[in-house]
């Protein structure tokens, strides 16, 4: 037994439609009255959804730049922690003496490429971790919206 607030009461899998069917044969005006009415009303009902998507689409756009933004701010951190590096590696090899304080740093035995290799990585990570899957919803709200947007010359034609 299949019973969902969403379909119905049914005994069946098959999705009760929320067009009114309509038959050709029955000629009652007060019925093709109300089947006009239920389709003015569901065509208004999926534009609404339509400029509802296309609102989204717009927020995705304005998010996807400010992505790109802290992409970049990202990019520019892991230069200027390449660049501190370098700095602090060129302190530490300039120091004379001192041997028990070069012990205790923990970068010491870290190179400038490892250091450099692995911030490009968190940089390519914080850059993947958004973009793809803002891509993806992207790609699914054009869809969406070409499916609704097909809607309204199909139920003008019907």
């Amino acid at each position: 037994n299949c019973s969902s607030r969403a379909l119905g009461d049914t005994a069946s899998l098959q999705i009760q439609d929320s067009f009114v069917q309509y038959e050709p044969g029955d000629t009652d005006s007060s019925n093709l009255a109300i089947h006009s009415q239920l389709l003015e009303a569901e065509s208004e009902l999926v534009e609404s959804h339509r400029r509802s998507c296309l609102s989204a689409m717009e927020r995705l756009r304005l998010l996807k730049e400010e992505e790109s933004l802290v992409t970049g701010a990202w990019k520019r951190f892991a230069i200027s922690l390449s660049n501190l590096y370098s700095y602090e590696k060129e302190v530490e090899t300039s120091r004379v003496g001192d041997k028990e304080n070069k012990d205790n740093m923990p970068y010491r035995k870290l190179n400038k490429t490892t250091v450099d290799e692995l911030l490009r990585v968190m940089a390519r990570q914080k850059l993947d971790r958004s973009v793809s899957s803002l891509a993806v919803i992207d790609a699914m709200l054009r869809a969406y919206v070409g499916d609704l947007t097909a809607v309204g010359p199909s139920v003008k034609a019907y």
